[in-house]
């Protein structure tokens, strides 16, 4: 029975920790790509985010809502980063490919200030976001 009030009351604390912070502003610093990164450097370089927390959406600069909606995998604690992907597949997007996002923000930082990897395909973006 302890083990069980126990295990709930971790549970409840997680949730809880990872349901404060609603959302994240995110700065983009670095880029890299397998292409012409310094065309992408002029538009996306100082651009910034914002990533809901509750639905993992992700907006303005960096998008990843399409067709399919964002699967949170992890909400982040002080322990974990806060993850989430999407995905397009063949014919759901505009051309002929499919496309792959993730996201982790270094949440388990003690530092207000937590690293972020964006990944759209094979573009890179890393940067840094503060909880909003």
């Amino acid at each position: 029975m302890r083990i069980l009030i126990l295990g709930a009351i971790f549970l409840s604390n997680s949730f809880v920790y990872a349901q404060k912070i609603k959302s994240y502003e995110c700065v983009i610093e670095k880029i890299s790509n397998s292409y012409d990164v310094k065309n992408l450097e002029t538009y996306y370089l100082g651009q910034t985010f914002n990533v809901d927390r509750s639905t993992g959406i992700i907006s303005r600069a960096l998008k990843n809502d399409y067709v399919n909606k964002p699967i949170i995998i992890d909400p982040g604690s002080k322990d974990n980063s806060f993850k989430v992907i999407n995905y397009l597949k063949i014919g759901e997007g505009l051309g002929r490919g499919s496309n792959v996002y993730s996201l982790i923000v270094e949440e388990y930082q003690s530092k207000p200030i937590k690293p972020f990897t964006y990944m759209d395909n094979a573009m890179v973006f890393r940067g840094n976001c503060k909880n909003k």
